[in-house]
C-alpha cells in the first residue's frame, strides 16, 4: 500500500509542476508527466511488505487499517 500511495503523491506533484511549467511558458507547453509505474501483485506472498499490487487492482483498506496508520 505505501508504494501505491507513493506513487500517487509523486504523480500528483508531477501534474502540479507541469501544470504551472503550461501556465507560465510562453512556447508551446511541454508533454504531460507519465504516470508513475504501479507495482504488480506477484503470486502470495506471506506478508504486507512483498504484496505488490497493480493500477488496475488496488489494494482494499479497511476503515480500522487507515485510522491505525494515521495514529502511529
Amino acid at each position: 500500500m505505501t508504494d501505491y500511495l507513493l506513487a500517487l503523491a509523486v504523480d500528483h506533484l508531477a501534474i502540479g509542476n507541469w501544470l504551472f511549467t503550461t501556465a507560465h511558458s510562453d512556447s508551446s507547453p511541454p508533454d504531460p508527466p507519465e504516470p508513475i509505474p504501479r507495482p504488480v501483485l506477484t503470486g502470495s506472498a506471506q506478508n504486507d511488505e512483498e504484496d505488490e499490487w497493480s493500477e488496475s487492482d488496488p489494494p482494499v483498506t479497511t476503515s480500522q487499517e487507515l485510522a491505525a496508520f494515521f495514529t502511529h
